[in-house]
């Protein structure tokens, strides 16, 4: 049984090594501009990077996929090995009858998705991969046409200098000439409190996004605001919708902490602590005063508007009152920061174990996290292919000697 358990994660781990690779190659970029009767065909390459022979499919998807004809026309490949380079086309094929404003103005992008498949494996061992081919269609107005602005705000700490950027298309074929807007700054009860103006840039039709950006002189006190902008485009005026803008300030509170501990016992008690500057803090931790004595956390660090549980154990075989005052005081680098008191109480049993549990709706959030690129995901399951199969060749040897 427990060899045909490595046997199973062996040929999972095999199959999941194989579909992790795929990519195809261009002739050249696919961008053009929608005119009535415009034709034009992209040629791609498929590339396999794996040296068993692969199946693909292809996929179409996005829009204007009615103007886009791809081959081959049943969509897929067969048996294809390493080193060999099938070939994918794309004819865009817009007809001379089509209304030229049978389609909004904007960028539209249309895709070719490869799907790669194993063939290794029946049901959920059965893995695949894709990728996907970008054809861009610039569709242009007969003037000025300035698409939905997007604006963008970074958090700031208090009395920082705010920075907003704001990104648009000019989808016409006439040039804008001069692009800028204001921003403004309101609180939670609609009071402006602030307005700066971007820079101001001419916009011809592209590809690319624009973009504009300003900084204001002054900053804000610590909060929650709300953005706008008014974008002015020569003669158009447009509004963006409201974007939320953070102020923080040099401020870690705690969220809450162990409610109740066990008599007569080594307790686990833990605190969960929420960031509210803009920038990374380290060497956080805590001090609890409980019956006269205190008991110091580990450090942490915190990331920007970050919430992290630290903890520390606390022993209640010398306390006897059943309701305890305690004292919680946050220290950042040495310099005390927050500090918060209150009482815990003291109970014969606890079934499981303790959590925190003072505040509505509290979650953990451990901001402490560990992730593995891609590449040593690969190492590690390449490590464990390697492993298991010495294993396999050992237990096969033995067979043999027997």
């Amino acid at each position: 049984m427990i060899k045909q358990f490595l046997i199973l994660i062996l040929i999972t781990l095999v199959v999941s090594s194989f579909a992790t690779a795929m990519g195809f190659g261009e002739t050249e970029k696919a961008f053009h501009i929608f005119e009535p009767g415009f034709t034009k065909t992209y040629t791609y390459y498929l590339i396999p990077t794996v040296s068993i022979p692969m199946n693909y499919t292809l996929e179409q998807k996005g829009p204007l996929a009615e103007y886009i004809h791809v081959e081959p026309a049943n969509m897929k490949f067969y048996d294809i090995k390493l080193g060999e380079r099938p070939v994918i086309t794309a004819r865009v094929d817009f007809p001379a009858s089509m209304n030229p404003n049978s389609i909004e103005p904007g960028l539209y992008d249309s895709l070719i998705y490869m799907e790669e498949e194993t063939g290794i494996g029946e049901g959920n061992f059965k893995l695949k991969t894709g990728a996907n081919i970008h054809l861009k269609t610039l569709v242009l107005f007969d003037g000025k046409y300035l698409s939905e602005p997007k604006l963008e705000v970074e958090s700031v700490n208090e009395y920082k200098p705010i920075n907003a950027k704001l990104y648009f298309f000019n989808y016409g074929r006439e040039r804008i000439n001069s692009v800028y807007a204001k921003i403004d700054v309101y609180n939670q009860n609609d009071e402006l409190k602030l307005s700066f103006q971007t820079n101001s840039i001419s916009a011809d039709y592209t590809e690319e996004e624009k973009e504009v950006k300003g900084q204001s002189n002054e900053g804000l006190a610590s909060g929650t605001y709300k953005v706008k902008a008014t974008v002015y485009a020569d003669e158009e005026i447009k509004e963006t919708d409201y974007v939320k803008l953070k102020v923080g300030n040099m401020r870690v509170d705690v969220n809450s902490y162990t409610n109740k501990l066990e008599k007569n016992n080594i307790n686990l008690f833990e605190i969960e602590v929420q960031s509210f500057w803009n920038d990374p803090l380290d060497d956080v931790y805590g001090i609890v005063t409980i019956n006269g004595k205190d008991v110091k956390t580990p450090t942490t660090g915190l990331n920007p508007w970050g919430r992290t549980t630290i903890s520390a154990y606390i022993d209640t075989r010398e306390m006897q009152e059943e309701e305890q005052d305690l004292t919680i005081k946050l220290y950042q680098d040495g310099t005390l920061i927050t500090t918060k008191e209150g009482t815990i109480n003291l109970v014969d049993k606890i079934e499981g174990e303790n959590t925190p549990s003072n505040t509505a709706g509290f979650s953990i959030t451990d901001e402490k996290k560990s992730t593995l690129d891609p590449m040593t995901l690969m190492i590690i399951f390449g490590a464990i292919i390697i492993v298991l199969a010495i294993f396999n060749v050992v237990l096969m040897m033995r067979k043999k000697k027997k």
